[in-house]
């Protein structure tokens, strides 16, 4: 299993273990998971989440010759980010990993 499809298997299997209201200990016996391998998985969602492809949407922006912008407003939850035509990608990719976490 390629590294990106095992981040998405066991995002899905946290949020199956935080819907389930059982303990660490439970949820692993019942599931045939070794303990040390959920608290592994639960402490690497908190340091890097990951973002579940289905939540981007694909932005068209307007071709050179049409009106141009200066800024626009990206929209998480509700939190609001205006994004200038002279951003840093890194920042704002960042920020936006925070804001998904916190949805």
């Amino acid at each position: 299993m390629a590294k990106q499809e095992l981040d998405v298997a066991w995002q899905a299997k946290i949020k199956e273990f935080r819907a389930s209201g059982q303990t660490q200990a439970a949820w692993c016996e019942e599931n045939g998971i070794k303990l040390h391998i959920l608290k592994h998985w639960l402490i690497k969602s908190k340091r890097q989440p990951v973002i579940d492809k289905a939540n981007w949407v694909e932005l068209k922006l307007p071709k050179k010759e049409e009106k141009q912008y200066s800024s626009i407003i990206v929209k998480i939850g509700s939190a609001s980010i205006e994004v200038h035509s002279n951003f840093e990608p890194e920042l704002l990719s960042s920020v936006v990993r925070v804001l998904m976490a916190q949805c």
